[in-house]
Protein backbone atom coordinates (compact mmCIF):
# COMPACT_ATOMS: atom_id res chain seq x y z
CA UNK A 1 0.00 0.00 0.00
CA UNK A 2 1.25 3.43 -0.79
CA UNK A 3 0.46 6.97 0.36
CA UNK A 4 1.56 10.47 -0.42
CA UNK A 5 3.20 12.57 2.22
CA UNK A 6 4.36 16.16 1.72
CA UNK A 7 7.57 16.93 3.52
CA UNK A 8 9.90 19.86 3.80
CA UNK A 9 13.20 20.64 5.40
CA UNK A 10 16.80 19.63 4.91
CA UNK A 11 17.80 16.55 3.00
CA UNK A 12 18.39 14.63 6.24
CA UNK A 13 16.23 15.61 9.17
CA UNK A 14 17.41 13.31 11.96
CA UNK A 15 20.62 13.54 13.93
CA UNK A 16 22.83 10.57 13.02
CA UNK A 17 26.47 9.80 12.59
CA UNK A 18 28.56 12.31 10.70
CA UNK A 19 29.08 9.87 7.85
CA UNK A 20 25.35 9.73 7.18
CA UNK A 21 25.13 13.51 7.01
CA UNK A 22 28.13 13.81 4.73
CA UNK A 23 26.73 11.15 2.40
CA UNK A 24 23.38 12.92 2.27
CA UNK A 25 24.93 16.31 1.57
CA UNK A 26 26.97 14.85 -1.25
CA UNK A 27 23.83 13.31 -2.68
CA UNK A 28 22.00 16.64 -2.53
CA UNK A 29 24.80 18.41 -4.38
CA UNK A 30 25.16 15.77 -7.08
CA UNK A 31 21.41 15.50 -7.58
CA UNK A 32 21.16 19.13 -8.64
CA UNK A 33 23.87 19.15 -11.28
CA UNK A 34 21.69 19.11 -14.40
CA UNK A 35 23.50 20.71 -17.30
CA UNK A 36 21.90 23.80 -18.81
CA UNK A 37 23.42 22.91 -22.15
CA UNK A 38 21.87 19.45 -22.38
CA UNK A 39 19.88 18.53 -25.46
CA UNK A 40 16.10 18.55 -25.28
CA UNK A 41 14.63 15.16 -24.29
CA UNK A 42 13.00 12.83 -26.78
CA UNK A 43 9.22 12.99 -26.29
CA UNK A 44 6.85 10.14 -27.04
CA UNK A 45 3.25 10.36 -28.31
CA UNK A 46 0.39 11.45 -26.08
CA UNK A 47 -0.92 8.50 -24.07
CA UNK A 48 -3.65 8.08 -21.48
CA UNK A 49 -1.66 7.41 -18.32
CA UNK A 50 -3.55 5.30 -15.78
CA UNK A 51 -2.66 5.84 -12.10
CA UNK A 52 -4.10 3.13 -9.80
CA UNK A 53 -5.41 4.72 -6.61
CA UNK A 54 -7.69 2.24 -4.84
CA UNK A 55 -4.98 1.03 -2.44
CA UNK A 56 -5.11 4.48 -0.82
CA UNK A 57 -8.70 3.97 0.34
CA UNK A 58 -9.64 4.59 3.97
CA UNK A 59 -12.87 4.53 5.96
CA UNK A 60 -14.60 7.81 6.72
CA UNK A 61 -17.74 7.18 8.79
CA UNK A 62 -16.90 5.02 11.86
CA UNK A 63 -20.28 3.30 11.47
CA UNK A 64 -19.48 2.23 7.91
CA UNK A 65 -17.58 -0.96 7.14
CA UNK A 66 -14.66 -1.28 4.74
CA UNK A 67 -13.46 -4.80 4.00
CA UNK A 68 -10.80 -6.05 1.61
CA UNK A 69 -12.10 -8.64 -0.87
CA UNK A 70 -10.23 -10.68 -3.45
CA UNK A 71 -11.58 -8.48 -6.23
CA UNK A 72 -11.59 -5.11 -4.47
CA UNK A 73 -13.02 -3.30 -1.42
CA UNK A 74 -16.56 -3.80 -0.08
CA UNK A 75 -18.16 -0.73 1.46
CA UNK A 76 -21.33 -0.93 3.57
CA UNK A 77 -23.13 2.07 5.08
CA UNK A 78 -26.64 3.06 6.19
CA UNK A 79 -26.13 6.78 6.86
CA UNK A 80 -27.31 8.89 3.94
CA UNK A 81 -24.74 11.33 2.51
CA UNK A 82 -22.18 10.58 5.22
CA UNK A 83 -18.71 9.93 3.77
CA UNK A 84 -18.33 6.16 4.08
CA UNK A 85 -14.88 5.98 2.45
CA UNK A 86 -12.38 8.22 0.72
CA UNK A 87 -9.64 7.63 -1.87
CA UNK A 88 -6.87 10.28 -1.96
CA UNK A 89 -5.93 11.31 -5.49
CA UNK A 90 -2.77 12.90 -6.82
CA UNK A 91 -3.31 16.62 -7.36
CA UNK A 92 -2.47 16.75 -11.06
CA UNK A 93 -3.33 20.40 -11.82
CA UNK A 94 -4.59 19.35 -15.22
CA UNK A 95 -7.44 17.70 -17.05
CA UNK A 96 -8.35 14.04 -16.91
CA UNK A 97 -10.91 11.76 -15.33
CA UNK A 98 -11.36 9.28 -12.51
CA UNK A 99 -12.59 5.85 -13.57
CA UNK A 100 -14.29 3.58 -11.04
CA UNK A 101 -15.27 -0.05 -11.63
CA UNK A 102 -17.94 -1.06 -9.12
CA UNK A 103 -21.10 -3.01 -8.36
CA UNK A 104 -23.90 -1.94 -6.02
CA UNK A 105 -25.54 -4.92 -4.29
CA UNK A 106 -28.08 -3.04 -2.15
CA UNK A 107 -29.26 0.53 -1.76
CA UNK A 108 -27.73 3.35 -3.78
CA UNK A 109 -24.09 4.49 -3.74
CA UNK A 110 -22.74 7.84 -4.91
CA UNK A 111 -19.18 8.52 -6.06
CA UNK A 112 -18.03 12.13 -5.98
CA UNK A 113 -14.87 14.17 -6.62
CA UNK A 114 -14.06 16.61 -3.84
CA UNK A 115 -11.80 19.63 -4.39
CA UNK A 116 -9.53 21.45 -1.93
CA UNK A 117 -12.43 23.74 -0.97
CA UNK A 118 -14.46 20.72 0.18
CA UNK A 119 -16.83 21.11 -2.78
CA UNK A 120 -18.05 18.35 -5.11
CA UNK A 121 -17.09 19.02 -8.74
CA UNK A 122 -18.59 15.79 -10.16
CA UNK A 123 -20.85 13.02 -8.84
CA UNK A 124 -22.39 9.79 -10.13
CA UNK A 125 -24.95 7.57 -8.36
CA UNK A 126 -25.16 3.81 -8.95
CA UNK A 127 -28.32 2.01 -7.86
CA UNK A 128 -28.66 -1.63 -6.85
CA UNK A 129 -29.37 -4.24 -9.49
CA UNK A 130 -27.54 -2.44 -12.31
CA UNK A 131 -24.68 -4.96 -12.46
CA UNK A 132 -21.00 -4.10 -13.00
CA UNK A 133 -20.53 -0.42 -13.81
CA UNK A 134 -17.74 1.82 -15.06
CA UNK A 135 -18.09 5.32 -13.63
CA UNK A 136 -16.14 8.14 -15.30
CA UNK A 137 -15.89 11.44 -13.43
CA UNK A 138 -14.27 14.32 -15.39
CA UNK A 139 -11.60 16.64 -13.99
CA UNK A 140 -10.84 20.07 -15.46
CA UNK A 141 -7.54 21.91 -15.07
CA UNK A 142 -9.08 24.28 -12.50
CA UNK A 143 -10.80 21.69 -10.28
CA UNK A 144 -7.86 20.86 -7.95
CA UNK A 145 -9.46 17.54 -6.99
CA UNK A 146 -8.06 15.85 -3.88
CA UNK A 147 -10.43 12.99 -2.97
CA UNK A 148 -12.87 10.47 -4.38
CA UNK A 149 -15.72 10.14 -1.87
CA UNK A 150 -17.99 7.10 -1.56
CA UNK A 151 -21.29 7.65 0.26
CA UNK A 152 -24.85 6.32 0.46
CA UNK A 153 -27.57 8.01 -1.58
CA UNK A 154 -30.30 5.72 -0.18
CA UNK A 155 -32.82 6.92 2.43
CA UNK A 156 -31.51 7.18 5.99
CA UNK A 157 -31.37 3.72 7.60
CA UNK A 158 -31.39 1.76 4.32
CA UNK A 159 -28.20 -0.23 3.82
CA UNK A 160 -26.07 0.55 0.78
CA UNK A 161 -23.52 -2.10 -0.12
CA UNK A 162 -21.03 -1.73 -2.97
CA UNK A 163 -17.94 -3.54 -4.20
CA UNK A 164 -15.32 -1.16 -5.63
CA UNK A 165 -12.97 -3.11 -7.89
CA UNK A 166 -10.70 -0.31 -9.12
CA UNK A 167 -10.16 3.43 -8.97
CA UNK A 168 -7.86 4.93 -11.60
CA UNK A 169 -6.84 8.51 -12.23
CA UNK A 170 -6.51 8.77 -16.03
CA UNK A 171 -4.60 11.70 -17.52
CA UNK A 172 -3.15 12.57 -20.96
CA UNK A 173 0.64 12.51 -20.80
CA UNK A 174 3.76 12.13 -22.91
CA UNK A 175 6.73 10.02 -21.94
CA UNK A 176 10.14 11.69 -21.77
CA UNK A 177 12.21 8.95 -23.34
CA UNK A 178 15.74 9.81 -22.21
CA UNK A 179 15.23 11.66 -18.91
CA UNK A 180 15.50 8.60 -16.63
CA UNK A 181 17.71 5.53 -16.98
CA UNK A 182 17.74 2.98 -14.16
CA UNK A 183 21.15 1.75 -15.31
CA UNK A 184 22.60 5.02 -13.98
CA UNK A 185 21.51 4.33 -10.39
CA UNK A 186 24.27 4.84 -7.79
CA UNK A 187 24.51 4.30 -4.03
CA UNK A 188 23.77 7.39 -1.95
CA UNK A 189 25.25 6.12 1.32
CA UNK A 190 28.22 3.93 2.20
CA UNK A 191 26.11 1.48 4.23
CA UNK A 192 23.47 0.97 1.54
CA UNK A 193 23.65 -1.72 -1.15
CA UNK A 194 22.79 -1.29 -4.82
CA UNK A 195 22.85 -4.32 -7.13
CA UNK A 196 22.29 -3.19 -10.70
CA UNK A 197 20.25 -5.26 -13.13
CA UNK A 198 16.67 -5.83 -14.25
CA UNK A 199 15.34 -5.59 -11.66
CA UNK A 200 17.74 -3.51 -9.56
CA UNK A 201 17.98 -4.44 -5.89
CA UNK A 202 18.43 -1.77 -3.21
CA UNK A 203 19.01 -2.47 0.49
CA UNK A 204 19.00 0.57 2.74
CA UNK A 205 20.91 1.21 5.95
CA UNK A 206 18.99 0.87 9.23
CA UNK A 207 18.80 4.62 9.90
CA UNK A 208 15.32 6.00 9.25
CA UNK A 209 15.21 8.51 6.37
CA UNK A 210 18.78 7.73 5.30
CA UNK A 211 19.34 7.86 1.55
CA UNK A 212 20.12 4.54 -0.12
CA UNK A 213 20.31 5.23 -3.86
CA UNK A 214 20.06 8.00 -6.42
CA UNK A 215 18.78 7.84 -10.02
CA UNK A 216 19.97 10.86 -12.07
CA UNK A 217 17.13 12.63 -13.91
CA UNK A 218 17.94 14.91 -16.85
CA UNK A 219 15.36 17.66 -16.42
CA UNK A 220 17.21 20.27 -18.51
CA UNK A 221 15.03 21.81 -21.24
CA UNK A 222 11.96 19.77 -20.29
CA UNK A 223 10.03 23.05 -20.16
CA UNK A 224 7.15 23.89 -17.85
CA UNK A 225 4.13 21.85 -16.94
CA UNK A 226 3.49 19.16 -14.39
CA UNK A 227 5.50 15.92 -14.32
CA UNK A 228 5.14 12.49 -12.78
CA UNK A 229 7.98 10.10 -12.06
CA UNK A 230 6.71 6.53 -12.31
CA UNK A 231 8.60 3.85 -10.40
CA UNK A 232 7.68 0.22 -10.87
CA UNK A 233 8.96 -1.60 -7.82
CA UNK A 234 8.33 -4.24 -5.18
CA UNK A 235 9.24 -3.73 -1.55
CA UNK A 236 10.45 -6.95 0.04
CA UNK A 237 10.95 -5.74 3.60
CA UNK A 238 10.65 -2.62 5.72
CA UNK A 239 9.34 0.60 4.18
CA UNK A 240 10.93 2.46 1.27
CA UNK A 241 10.34 6.03 0.13
CA UNK A 242 10.75 7.50 -3.37
CA UNK A 243 11.14 11.25 -3.73
CA UNK A 244 12.41 13.84 -6.20
CA UNK A 245 14.67 16.56 -4.82
CA UNK A 246 14.46 20.18 -5.83
CA UNK A 247 17.58 22.30 -6.26
CA UNK A 248 17.54 23.38 -2.63
CA UNK A 249 17.72 19.77 -1.48
CA UNK A 250 14.10 19.47 -0.32
CA UNK A 251 11.41 16.99 -1.34
CA UNK A 252 8.09 18.14 -2.76
CA UNK A 253 6.54 14.76 -1.92
CA UNK A 254 7.45 11.26 -0.85
CA UNK A 255 5.75 8.14 -2.19
CA UNK A 256 6.12 5.29 0.27
CA UNK A 257 5.77 1.54 -0.18
CA UNK A 258 5.48 -1.41 2.18
CA UNK A 259 6.04 -5.10 1.30
CA UNK A 260 3.76 -6.48 -1.41
CA UNK A 261 3.52 -9.84 -3.22
CA UNK A 262 4.17 -8.26 -6.62
CA UNK A 263 5.60 -5.16 -8.29
CA UNK A 264 3.44 -2.04 -8.20
CA UNK A 265 3.51 1.38 -9.88
CA UNK A 266 4.29 4.42 -7.74
CA UNK A 267 3.98 7.99 -8.96
CA UNK A 268 5.89 10.96 -7.52
CA UNK A 269 4.43 14.35 -8.58
CA UNK A 270 6.84 17.07 -9.73
CA UNK A 271 5.12 20.45 -9.97
CA UNK A 272 8.18 22.36 -11.24
CA UNK A 273 10.33 20.15 -13.50
CA UNK A 274 12.68 23.04 -14.30
CA UNK A 275 13.72 23.17 -10.64
CA UNK A 276 13.78 19.42 -9.99
CA UNK A 277 16.74 17.19 -9.21
CA UNK A 278 17.25 13.45 -9.01
CA UNK A 279 15.13 10.56 -7.77
CA UNK A 280 16.10 9.44 -4.27
CA UNK A 281 15.42 6.03 -2.72
CA UNK A 282 15.47 6.22 1.07
CA UNK A 283 14.62 4.18 4.14
CA UNK A 284 11.30 5.00 5.82
CA UNK A 285 11.46 2.22 8.43
CA UNK A 286 12.52 2.94 12.00
CA UNK A 287 15.68 1.20 13.26
CA UNK A 288 15.61 -1.43 10.52
CA UNK A 289 16.94 -1.79 6.99
CA UNK A 290 14.53 -2.02 4.05
CA UNK A 291 14.79 -3.83 0.73
CA UNK A 292 13.20 -3.00 -2.62
CA UNK A 293 13.62 -4.23 -6.18
CA UNK A 294 13.04 -1.68 -8.94
CA UNK A 295 11.98 -2.71 -12.44
CA UNK A 296 11.88 0.64 -14.18
CA UNK A 297 11.77 4.43 -13.81
CA UNK A 298 9.81 6.56 -16.30
CA UNK A 299 9.17 10.31 -16.45
CA UNK A 300 5.90 11.74 -17.83
CA UNK A 301 4.76 15.29 -18.62
CA UNK A 302 1.01 15.89 -18.36
CA UNK A 303 -0.72 17.39 -21.40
Amino acid sequence: MSYLRVVSGSCFALGTAALVLVGCMASCRSSNSNSAGAAAPVVGPIEMLRIPSLDRISRGDPEATLNRQESGWRITTKRQWTYAAAVPLLSIRGKGNVQVHCQTATGSVQFGLLNNKNEFVATKTIDKGTGPQEVSLPISSSDDVTLLIVRSAAPQGDVSDALVESVDLVVPATKLIDVANLENIVPAYAYATVEKGRPTRVVTAAQQYSYAARVPLSWAKTGGGFALVQIRAQARSGQVGFGVLDRSGNFQAIESTTPSPKAMDFFVPVSAPGKAGDLIVRNEAKNAASEVVIDNVTVWILR
